[in-house]
C-alpha cells in the first residue's frame, strides 16, 4: 500500500511540475478507484463515504496504511491454519 500511495503522490507531483495539478479530491478518487477487493468495504460503506469526502490526502494515506496493517495482523498463514484444523 505504501508503494502504491507513493506512486500516486509521485504522479501527482509530476503533473503539478508540468502545470497540470490534480486537486486532492481528484487524486483521492483515483486512489480509491484502484484499490483491491480487500478494501471494498472501505470504498462502498455509506459511513465511509461520508468520512472520505472530508479527508485530505494525508488523512486518507494514514487510514489506508492502518487498514492494511490490521489486515496483515489478522491474516493466518495457510500452514498455520491447517495445523490448527488437525
Amino acid at each position: 500500500m505504501s508503494d502504491y500511495l507513493l506512486q500516486a503522490k509521485t504522479i501527482s507531483d509530476s503533473l503539478t511540475a508540468v502545470g497540470k495539478p490534480l486537486e486532492d479530491s481528484e487524486l483521492i478518487q483515483r486512489i480509491l478507484g484502484r484499490l483491491g477487493a480487500e478494501f471494498k468495504e472501505f470504498i462502498t460503506s455509506p459511513a465511509s463515504s461520508h468520512v472520505r469526502q472530508s479527508l485530505n490526502l494525508d488523512e486518507l494515506t494514514e487510514l489506508l496504511l492502518k487498514k492494511e496493517m490490521l489486515q496483515q495482523k489478522f491474516v493466518v498463514p495457510i500452514e498455520q491454519s491447517t495445523s490448527l484444523a488437525a
